[in-house]
């Protein structure tokens, strides 16, 4: 699986992995670790606080 079908998975799951009870969790993320070959805590980290892929801007300094 390469990476952006890897992706495109994961945020398909992650909409019914929010809404699920606990029992229903488990059983997402062990299906979502044997599928994409991830460890088991990368793969509840990316299902539950997903990164945001929009970057702000840094604050620059000021010139004294």
């Amino acid at each position: 699986m390469d990476v952006e079908a890897r992706n495109q998975y994961l945020r398909e799951l992650r909409e019914g992995y929010s809404l699920a009870r606990k029992a229903a969790k488990s059983r997402l993320l062990d299906e979502a670790v044997q599928r994409t070959g991830l460890a088991h805590k990368v793969t509840l980290r990316e299902l539950a606080h997903p990164v945001t892929l929009v970057c702000r801007p840094r604050a620059r300094r000021r010139r004294t």
